[in-house]
């Protein structure tokens, strides 16, 4: 693994208060310790008291309103050279989650390593089909046409994505809800391979929390069309996306 090892999340609103805690806990109690834990908040938001308590985590506040963007974008900025894990809000991790990616990212050192992620299919030779279209993907495996789903945690090895990575102008204009989308469609233009680690020994054991009334990005994303919308905008932005894929599919990374 190369660098150090950071954590990286973001949290908004009640979240704060209701599940930021209780993930952050359950990431600094990893049997794999990271050299960092980090929330990263906007200017929309502040620590509450029980955050700013917690021993081990370090708090950045004050940085640009981009919504989920924040628990990878200023991280990269921040630690160019180092491996980020990413996790969300709203989930009690398994204590075996960070070491579980930890040692597939070893076997795998240039890859991004994730524990769920789906097939992107092909409506024509020249269209992807509709992210509800794409099925999960079963078994570990590097895989040509897998696209990373947050949950569960993703780990990005230094250098992993394309030069538009962290470019908030356009991120804003042509995916602003759907980061997995963006940044999996930068990792394909940089030429990064994905590895699908499934679930840990203690997956059982992660718990998600549920927010009466919180608008998530799953809804608005897979049911409200975000992804849809990104996909067709990336595709029109970044036309080689769809040749890039086939020749992964091929073998023949850029």
């Amino acid at each position: 693994m190369s660098g150090k090892l950071i954590i990286s999340l973001t949290s908004h609103g009640r979240r704060l208060a209701e599940s930021a805690p209780h993930a952050i806990y359950s990431l600094l109690n990893q049997t794999h310790k990271a050299d960092k834990v980090i929330l990263y908040l906007d200017t929309n938001d502040a620590a509450t008291a029980e955050l700013k308590n917690i021993a081990g985590l370090e708090i950045r506040e004050g940085y640009e309103p981009i919504k989920s963007y924040s628990k990878l974008v200023w991280a990269l900025q921040e630690f160019p050279d180092d491996t980020i894990i990413t996790a969300d809000d709203d989930c009690f991790y398994a204590l075996d989650s960070v070491e579980h990616l930890v040692k597939h990212s070893a076997e795998n050192p240039a890859c991004i390593v994730g524990t769920c992620m789906r097939q992107i299919e092909f409506e024509a030779d020249t269209q992807f089909k509709l992210y509800r279209e794409w099925q999960s993907i079963l078994g570990k495996g590097i895989y040509p046409a897998a696209f990373p789903l947050g949950v569960g945690m993703i780990l990005y090895p230094p250098n992993s994505f394309y030069a538009d990575v962290a470019n908030s102008q356009l991120f804003k204009e042509i995916a602003p809800t759907a980061d997995d989308m963006w940044f999996w469609a930068m990792a394909v233009l940089k030429g990064t391979k994905h590895f699908l680690a499934g679930a840990s020994k203690l997956w059982s054991n992660i718990f998600e929390f549920k927010h009466a009334g919180d608008s998530t990005l799953m809804f608005d994303n897979f049911r409200g069309g975000g992804n849809r919308r990104a996909l067709r905008a990336l595709e029109a932005k970044y036309p080689q996306l769809h040749q890039l894929i086939r020749d992964r599919q091929a073998g023949i990374y850029g």
